[in-house]
């Protein structure tokens, strides 16, 4: 049930070499908000952490690296392959004032960043963007140090097969972009093939429908279309793969995701 186009499947992206010496972190990553209402940034992970090089991959709009920034003492990295996306990174960042974060447009299958470069890692509601979330993960385990941290938080499909194909195609017409949603268990086992055994911790991303599609890239008529479907699965007469309710005559969800953790050893 899972099919599509990765916005990064066949990506070029541009290459730069014109990069600080000093780097912190690296953010492969997407717009959190672009999937949930709220939820806590994977920062909760690391918060406090005196690396000296970080790189978070997928960087989006900023909403990832932005609760980030505040606990490097060196410097961040984001990457993302959408340059409108690091236009509106680049915007919050003057917002917050933020000034340890750098932008770069770039492939998640071919990280513009020399080997070992970075203490952590990461990327947040990337992965099911991706055809080959398994190269992504190798170019991340890459740039990371020995002894640094790779962490990855995505989205994870439903163990049914019936509520995972009813969520895989409400997501396309809501993301033209998705790919595809993986199992927890296929989320793990990417880790395998890099020699990493990652440690696992759930969180529930909870927003209102209404805003998510206000947020979302599909046409007006599929949007519509999804919609309606969390509409009567709330009502308890659809199904698109999460838990849905009315609260009060607002439409709400949640989405559970899965955070990877894992320590590079080479």
């Amino acid at each position: 049930f899972c099919g599509g186009s990765g916005r990064q499947g066949d990506a070029v992206w541009n290459r730069s070499d014109d990069f600080e010496e000093e780097n912190a972190w690296v953010t492969v990553g997407t717009d959190i908000e672009a999937h949930a209402g709220k939820g806590a940034p994977l920062s909760h992970t690391h918060e406090h952490s005196t690396a000296d090089h970080t790189f978070p991959t997928h960087a989006g709009t900023h909403k990832h690296t932005q609760p980030l920034t505040p606990h490097m003492q060196k410097h961040v990295h984001g990457i993302d392959f959408v340059p409108a996306m690091l236009t509106e990174a680049r915007k919050t960042q003057a917002d917050t004032g933020v000034k340890n974060t750098t932008w770069h447009q770039g492939d998640a299958y071919k990280l513009p960043f020399e080997t070992n470069s970075f203490d952590i890692v990461t990327s947040r509601l990337a992965f099911h963007h991706l055809e080959r979330p398994d190269a992504a993960l190798a170019e991340m385990v890459r740039v990371a140090r020995p002894g640094g941290r790779v962490v990855v938080g995505d989205i994870y499909s439903p163990q049914s097969r019936t509520r995972a194909a009813a969520l895989q195609a409400m997501e396309i017409l809501r993301d033209p972009s998705h790919v595809c949603f993986l199992p927890l268990e296929s989320l793990k086992n990417l880790f395998a093939p890099v020699g990493l055994r990652p440690q696992v911790t759930w969180q529930a991303l909870e927003g209102d429908v209404d805003s998510l599609l206000s947020r979302s890239f599909g046409t007006r008529a599929n949007l519509e279309i999804v919609r309606e479907r969390f509409a009567l699965a709330a009502d308890g007469s659809g199904d698109v793969g999460l838990p849905v309710w009315w609260q009060g005559t607002e439409l709400r969800y949640v989405q559970p995701m899965a955070i990877l953790s894992a320590t590079v050893t080479k």
